[in-house]
């Protein structure tokens, strides 16, 4: 049985968020980049909405870092909880 885990969806969201601000983007910046509006960066980045692989692929694209890069972060982070 799948169940989300919104803590899990916070601690996602706010390594995006921090990966966003040190490329120097804003939230608008990022949806446009993504071709989303505001409001999906926003609810991604408060942990409201979770992604699925296609779009995280999406998000290191808009951002210019690598995916492993990305993965390696949230990871580390997700770790840190357990």
């Amino acid at each position: 049985v799948f169940r989300v885990d919104a803590n899990r969806n916070r601690i996602v969201g706010d390594c995006l968020r921090n990966m966003r601000v040190e490329a120097g983007l804003t939230q608008m910046q990022l949806s446009e980049r993504l071709g989303k509006a505001q409001s999906y960066v926003s609810k991604v980045e408060t942990g409201e909405r979770s992604l699925h692989l296609h779009e995280l692929f999406d998000y290191a694209h808009a951002l210019e870092i690598p995916l492993d890069e990305i993965t390696s972060t949230i990871g580390k982070r997700l770790e840190k909880r357990s």
